[in-house]
């Protein structure tokens, strides 16, 4: 972008960490109804315009992409084809909340901004992003999922998302900083490694997207499971070779490993190689997928159609903030 701080003004850095960005992405289906369900329709749009200027601005953010889910009736179908049950509770969400995406993703090229969309969900435009377009990369989300995806060059900032103690009046209270997740410090932020969180993710389950786990396992006992052996769920699973049990001699080393370990945590290893079926299950509907995307590019020619817009959501503040970070002709 045109009107950045200059690499080694000491502007951008964290805790060290140099933050320029080749390419960020944005888990646009929880920006958006994050902002939508505190503040309604007009809050999104605020949101979105804002984040896109911390990114280019704070983190030297070239290209920054708003990931969403797939449109229409393809949306979450990707893993329904895994799993019948896969979300099979979620309720649709409000017709002016689509209305307000619909506006939201119109508007977004105008800002400089990308789009980009899949067969799958935002978590598996964000992976193949990740994975497959020139880096480094900044994640954005308070998904545990999108922890999966940290490593050498693919960094995630997680946007705090605790609640106001009861104890504390609105008006002294502070909402906790985003925190910038690398892979130096992902067990410090998070308590789990990359692959940790595959593996708790799998072990647990997710009962918001009815992924089913283990039974009579929650995060907390995952967790205690995962220390035991930190390989349990890929050993056990062997995705490749889905119609054979897990090779005995996996099994012993399993049991030994816990042994040595945490033997409290034995009995809970002979449930997960009783339940590999299951594992397999949560596995499938747990990992990232690469998968095509539909990728819409930013506009360079709407800056008075950008002004318009933003005025028409009470965001002309914004305009010379927005207009500032524009690339410049001859950028």
């Amino acid at each position: 972008a045109g009107k950045q701080a200059e690499p080694g003004s000491g502007e951008g850095e964290k805790g060290g960490v140099m933050t320029e960005y080749r390419c960020a992405v944005i888990d646009s289906s929880f920006l958006s109804r994050r902002a939508f369900e505190a503040n309604g329709p007009g809050a999104m749009f605020g949101a979105a315009v804002a984040l896109y200027c911390r990114l280019v601005r704070d983190f030297w953010v070239g290209q920054v992409v708003f990931a969403w889910e797939a449109r229409g009736a393809e949306k979450g179908a990707f893993r329904r084809r895994i799993s019948s049950d896969y979300k099979s509770r979620r309720k649709p969400p409000p017709q002016e909340y689509i209305d307000a995406c619909e506006e939201l993703q119109r508007a977004l090229p105008l800002l400089g901004a990308w789009q980009a969309w899949s067969p799958a969900e935002a978590d598996d435009v964000a992976y193949t992003i990740s994975r497959e377009w020139p880096g480094p990369h900044l994640l954005w989300s308070a998904d545990h999922d999108w922890a999966q995806f940290v490593t050498a060059g693919v960094h995630l900032l997680r946007p705090d998302c605790s609640q106001r103690p009861r104890d504390v009046a609105p008006d002294e209270w502070r909402r906790p900083g985003d925190t910038l997740v690398t892979p130096e410090n992902i067990v410090e932020a998070t308590r789990l490694t990359a692959a940790g969180w595959f593996e708790v993710l799998c072990l647990a389950g997710d009962p918001t997207d009815d992924i089913p786990g283990l039974p009579r396992v929650g995060r907390m006992r995952a967790e205690a499971i995962h220390r035991a052996c930190p390989t349990l769920v890929r050993d056990l699973t062997q995705m490749h070779d889905v119609d054979k049990e897990p090779p005995e001699a996996i099994c012993r080393d399993l049991r030994a490993l816990c042994a040595a370990t945490e033997p409290a945590m034995a009995q809970w290893v002979e449930v997960a190689i009783r339940e590999v079926d299951a594992l397999r299950l949560s596995a499938a509907l747990v990992q990232p997928y690469l998968v095509e995307l539909t990728v819409e590019p930013p506009r360079d020619d709407g800056l008075d159609e950008l002004r318009t817009w933003l005025e028409g959501h009470g965001l002309e503040a914004m305009f010379e903030q927005v207009a500032r970070l524009l690339p410049e002709d001859d950028d």
